[in-house]
């Protein structure tokens, strides 16, 4: 298994860059031999058959794996020994995900209070590793995490990607929460080369109107097949290139770990002339979904549970709820019925592909993401991007910010055509939307900053939920 290491990533910081793109190759080397051992060969057979499997068949995997984590968690997890103590339970009470109710849910705030209680007691400290996530809401946690689980996870984007086309040494740009360099460094280039696995690494945390051109100009000249990156990253790129006239013919763009817009997937695809294909996860990595070449977010549910719930109850498809994860293969630190502050909403169709995994009908975004009308509604971050649209051509990036209810400040970086007429007509769009009495502010901004793991929020609101 391949690990960040304190030693490689200071040997890597104080480098010239000639070195820097070997120690990247070096590491596409390694990430290549892992996908060529037992381990991620034997996870990638099981996952190309699995995927195939029934609606039952994939129940009956799942079943299984529940009954053996919880036994596991009981029985080396004290925090789980003590709570199933407590509501009077036993292992072989949890049998399905329906039976996970009986549990309480697992909080960020319980992980970081009970993070020693959380670890299992029987897993060598060499099976796994300390991860951390600075959390979209700004509530930073760490955990553990299976070496093993690792690869999986590895093995699932693999059956993902390569179902869409993508091959070993396909040209993929890379623009994700890598870091090439100081985010303050205005020093070129911005971006590293993997010349095995043929990969661009391209800094997000530099994606800036100024630099634009200088990612465009490199983007045409190696010509990439696919591109990874945030759904904010791409479509900022999109747009600089359609405003250019630049024009570049992908395969295919894979975005996460933000919501992605309509808006945006169709600006992107325009750009790029290709499909856009989003995918959700979490840095705890309990449970994962992927669009398929149909469209479909299709639940990997060999890898966790995905439930969506609102008041402690499983919702019907179509509706709205917080999703619930519990994974399935994380021995070390078992999430069980794990809040994750996500949103989304369940379909019960079948999908064309002829998958049987379960599917998503919409995810949208962190509940942090909402934004406190005056009287009381609480109204989806993703409810404000059609309205924001709209105004594509004369606004580059947006972004809304809320201390109380009722008062919104609207962050703009404008384009040229940009002015105060504009600002007046989108107050009166949003206000439509989220109603008269609301204090509505325009600000033009120079920039717009990321989380420190470079993705982007569109709401950011520090006003308590109610009424959801």
């Amino acid at each position: 298994m391949i690990y960040d290491k304190t030693a490689v990533r200071t040997a890597y910081k104080h480098s010239p860059v000639v070195v820097q793109n070997m120690m990247l190759t070096a590491y596409g080397m390694l990430k290549w031999l892992e996908r060529n051992n037992s381990t991620f060969k034997s996870y990638a057979r099981e996952l190309d058959e699995s995927q195939w499997y029934s609606k039952k068949q994939l129940e009956e995997l799942q079943n299984k794996k529940l009954q053996m984590i919880v036994k596991h968690a009981y029985e080396n997890v004290p925090y789980y020994h003590r709570v199933f103590d407590e509501n009077k339970l036993k292992p072989e009470d949890i049998k399905t995900k329906e039976d996970l109710g009986k549990l309480p849910y697992l909080t960020r705030g319980d992980v970081k209070k009970n993070f020693k209680e959380l670890t299992a007691v029987n897993v060598p400290k060499q099976s796994y590793f300390k991860a951390h996530t600075g959390g979209t809401t700004g509530d930073p946690l760490s955990f553990l995490l299976d070496k093993r689980r690792l690869t999986y996870t590895r093995a699932l984007q693999w059956r993902h990607w390569t179902s869409l086309g993508y091959r070993f040494r396909s040209k993929l740009a890379f623009m994700r929460a890598a870091s090439l360099m100081p985010p303050e460094s205005n020093r070129k280039p911005f971006w590293r080369h993997d010349f095995f696995e043929n990969k661009l690494f391209l800094s997000a945390y530099h994606v800036d109107q100024e630099k634009l051109r200088d990612y465009a100009v490199k983007i045409v000249q190696w010509k990439p097949e696919f591109l990874f990156t945030y759904p904010l990253s791409a479509c900022i790129l999109a747009k600089f290139m359609k405003k250019e006239c630049v024009e570049v013919a992908l395969k295919a763009v894979f975005t996460g770990s933000e919501t992605l817009f309509p808006e945006q997937r169709r600006i992107i695809e325009e750009a790029f002339k290709c499909k856009v294909y989003d995918e959700y996860g979490h840095a705890e990595r309990a449970v994962r979904a992927g669009q398929c070449s149909k469209g479909s977010y299709h639940i990997d549910s060999e890898y966790g549970i995905l439930q969506v719930q609102k008041d402690d109850c499983d919702l019907n498809p179509g509706e709205t709820g917080e999703i619930i994860a519990t994974s399935l293969s994380n021995y070390s630190m078992p999430l069980i019925r794990y809040r994750t502050g996500d949103t989304a909403s369940l379909a019960d169709n079948e999908c064309a592909c002829g998958r049987g995994l379960p599917l998503v009908e919409k995810i949208e975004g962190k509940f942090g993401d909402w934004i406190a009308t005056k009287d009381g509604r609480m109204v989806r971050g993703i409810l404000v991007s059609p309205i924001m649209g709209e105004f594509s051509d004369t606004i580059k990036e947006w972004q809304i910010t809320q201390r109380n209810k009722g008062a919104l400040t609207v962050n703009v970086i404008p384009e040229e055509e940009f002015n105060g007429k504009q600002a007046v007509m989108l107050v009166k769009r949003l206000k439509d939307l989220l109603g008269v009495e609301n204090e509505i502010e325009v600000k033009v901004r120079d920039r717009i900053d990321r989380t420190k793991s470079g993705k982007f929020r569109c709401v950011v609101s520090e006003v308590e939920m109610e009424n959801i």
